[in-house]
């Protein structure tokens, strides 16, 4: 473990640095769980939200059949095959 400055709240933590572009930050366990991730799943939800809207009537019924963490899922899926562009918090 190294000492890091956390990049999003600035406190001082133990952890593994990540990248070699940012030495000496990292961010702590408490942003990643309280902002980061909040964050990124309400941007997977606006993209779950146009895939209803826009969805086919076979592929809607087997999509909201899954609950929101396999939506989720199967919107990071389709940014990751470069079927959607997005990006985060555009």
């Amino acid at each position: 473990m190294t000492p890091l400055t956390c990049s999003c709240c600035g406190s001082l933590f133990n952890g593994i640095q990540e990248t070699t572009h940012d030495d000496g930050y990292g961010t702590c366990s408490h942003c990643v769980t309280t902002v980061i991730e909040p964050k990124i799943n309400q941007e997977l939800d606006k993209i779950v939200t146009v895939l209803e809207q826009r969805g086919s009537k076979d592929f809607l019924e087997s999509f909201t059949a899954k609950d929101q963490v396999q939506k989720r899922q199967f919107a990071l899926k389709c940014v990751e095959k470069g079927l959607i562009n997005w990006s985060f918090g555009g």
